[in-house]
């Protein structure tokens, strides 16, 4: 494969790859502008926090005033992202610079990023905290960093079905064991046997990394994995026994 066919393959480079270039062509021109302005292109998925993607536009204004390049800052609906993304980087057009995205889903299975480079990624690894280091890794090579670092999930009680069904909501269970049980005392049976209050029910609808993300704290609980650590097989992983004692 041929330098030109590799570089088409991998698909379009990082925000910090241009960025990169950028201040390259500032630093040769000291004081100076870019006579023609430049467009870096970041494609977002998350139209669930609008907040969080308008920090990226005010910063990318900040970053034109620099270095000439503007930042175009566009949000992709998450539900049906994946064909939008696959169909502008197989198809090679309308591609954007910089995207958000999973790394060994986007830079692992289908190969569409360049590796940053190494004097960025020695920057990255030496000031992300340690269990943020995975993040962006693909096979070792740091293709991208991490775009937040909330990586948990908060459980809501509701006070006053607790209290109806004889649980006090200030002393919640403690264990899974102890939950268990309270959720068996918050379930409400009709006559036929149909729920008609469930203590707790898991996410069915939607998207499947949504509804699979909010079962993992009980799959972590019982030492079950979606993936091995590589990343890159699912069987014996996903239906293993601590997994089924998971869901059971």
């Amino acid at each position: 494969m041929s330098g030109q066919e590799a570089a088409m393959r991998r698909g379009r480079r990082w925000m910090l790859v241009l960025a990169v270039a950028a201040i390259a062509a500032v630093a040769a021109l000291p004081g100076q502008a870019p006579a023609q302005q430049k467009k870096i292109v970041l494609w977002t998925h998350w139209d669930h926090s609008p907040e969080f993607n308008k920090w990226y536009a005010t910063k990318g204004a900040e970053f034109a005033k620099k270095s000439g390049f503007e930042v175009e800052v566009v949000t992709v609906p998450y539900q049906g992202y994946e064909a939008k993304y696959l169909a502008a980087f197989m198809g090679r057009s309308g591609a954007p610079d910089m995207f958000m995205g999973m790394t060994h889903h986007w830079c692992g299975q289908y190969d569409f990023c360049d590796k940053m480079p190494d004097d960025l990624a020695k920057i990255w690894n030496e000031n992300l905290p340690k269990y943020m280091l995975p993040m962006g890794l693909w096979k070792n090579v740091r293709y991208g960093m991490p775009i937040e670092h909330g990586n948990f999930q908060m459980m809501y009680y509701n006070a006053d079905l607790f209290k109806k069904a004889g649980l006090n909501p200030d002393q919640p269970p403690k264990t899974f064991d102890a939950w268990h049980a309270a959720m068996k005392k918050l379930t409400v049976l009709d006559a036929k046997g149909t729920a008609t209050q469930v203590g707790f029910g898991l996410r069915h609808a939607g998207h499947p990394v949504g509804i699979t993300d909010k079962f993992l704290p009980f799959a972590h609980a019982f030492s079950a994995r979606m993936l091995n650590a590589e990343l890159d097989k699912a069987t014996g992983f996903a239906n293993s026994p601590a997994m089924v004692e998971a869901l059971t």
